[in-house]
């Protein structure tokens, strides 16, 4: 995977958070039909939008790994396709380079623990 400039990244991963955001939840975040969204989706939205707009959009992925009890977007054990862990942190985009070791690890084992289920 070809890496990209900082900023370029950044603007790939917001887009494929969004994304995913789209496809656990069935709404599209600009709409105001966002509040209808089930409560750990909207989480999931309104901490990728904080971290956005403080710049520390990776910071923001970071927490929601570690503070959800099951993906950090999707509390559906029957669903280990839609994890953040799986579908962002540990796939291989052009952004992956802004994920610290310590972020992988912990992406690794909670993929290796939800996918078990």
């Amino acid at each position: 995977m070809k890496r990209v400039e900082p900023d370029t990244a950044y603007e790939l991963l917001w887009k494929d958070l969004v994304a995913l955001y789209r496809e656990v939840s069935g709404v599209d975040p600009e709409e105001t039909a966002a509040a209808e969204a089930p409560p750990i989706a909207r989480r999931f939205l309104n901490e990728i939008r904080l971290g956005r707009r403080q710049g520390r959009l990776v910071a923001a992925v970071d927490r929601l790994m570690r503070e959800s009890a099951y993906g950090a977007v999707l509390d559906d054990p029957r669903r280990p396709e839609a994890l953040l862990e799986t579908k962002i942190v540990l796939a291989s985009k052009p952004y992956s380079f802004l994920w610290t070791q310590a972020a992988l690890d912990l992406a690794h084992r909670r993929a290796r623990r939800f996918g078990r289920r």
